[in-house]
């Protein structure tokens, strides 16, 4: 309960731009060698986070089959399945808003993933461009 005494706001959830800001801050902390991976793996993942939350009469059930599904076709691990689980609110009216929330997480993480996958590409090619050059004051072949 918050403090009636307190001249702070009250926190609320986080706007869905903070949302998103938080996801570009996290793809930047990536090593750019892993998020290949991660990009093959949420676009595996978030269909079905967007089929789960659209689902008016979602179930905690629901749930922990889409991960056991998902950890049996490698798309995720076992351990990632349980943290998942783990992770799903107990009460059943939290369930959908709490997929909603992680589909648009994981929406906005995987676009920010895939644009810096897009500029590594577009640095590596104008690195490759200028190797190609000849320098000034080179020798001429």
């Amino acid at each position: 309960m918050p403090n009636p005494l307190s001249t702070a706001p009250p926190k609320g959830p986080d706007h869905p731009a903070m949302n998103h800001a938080k996801a570009w801050q996290h793809v930047n902390t990536m090593a750019p060698d892993a998020i290949p991976a991660k990009v093959t793996q949420m676009d595996a993942l978030i269909p079905v986070f967007g089929a789960l939350a659209s689902k008016p009469s979602v179930t905690q059930k629901d749930v922990i089959k889409a991960a056991a599904d998902a950890a049996a076709r490698g798309v995720a691990t076992p351990s990632e399945a349980v943290k998942f689980i783990s992770g799903m609110p107990t009460a059943p009216d939290a369930l959908n808003p709490w997929l909603r929330n992680l589909y648009e997480t994981n929406l906005s993480a995987q676009i920010h993933m895939k644009a810096a996958m897009l500029k590594q590409a577009q640095m590596q090619q104008q690195q490759a461009q200028q190797a190609a050059m000849p320098h000034p004051g080179a020798a001429p072949q």
